[in-house]
């Protein structure tokens, strides 16, 4: 309840297509879940949306930014790994994917260039070493 209560904000809720929603975003969050927060002793898990110029009106008539695109970074720490912090990052532009779409390559970014894209400094509390590795280097142990 605790950890419910920390999360689900209404700034943490926002539009998204059926095809992104329920295919391979979907299939990201359960590989999040169910595969790698097992795999790790920490498992840190940025996820965001970049705003857009198309804007909707919801129930209350309110005015609501549809976001062009999503994206997920990831950050994994393991204290019995040589290189105790990897991550791996995501980029979904907020299309209607076919249901069947699932995580592929070209969805995958380093988080270095998930923040050059974005702007964000996602794991700043990293020292310049840990960044080193875990930011500029798609994680071999988060496989999908």
């Amino acid at each position: 309840d605790e950890a419910n209560c920390q999360t689900f904000y209404p700034t943490n809720i926002t539009m998204q297509r059926p095809g992104l929603n329920q295919g391979v975003w979907r299939s990201l969050e359960d590989q999040v879940r169910t595969v790698w927060a097992m795999t790790c002793d920490t498992l840190y898990v940025v996820t965001g949306a970049m705003p857009s110029e198309e804007w909707r009106t919801d129930r209350a008539k309110n005015k609501v930014n549809v976001p062009s695109a999503y994206y997920k970074a990831i950050l994994r720490y393991k204290a019995s790994d040589k290189n105790q912090y990897s991550g791996i990052a995501f980029w979904y532009d907020h299309l209607d994917y076919p249901e069947s779409r699932q995580i592929l390559e070209s969805d995958v970014l380093t988080i270095a260039q998930l923040e050059e894209r974005t702007g964000f400094n996602f794991f700043f509390n990293l020292t310049e070493e840990e960044a080193e590795y875990a930011e500029k280097t798609i994680s071999p142990a988060m496989k999908f």
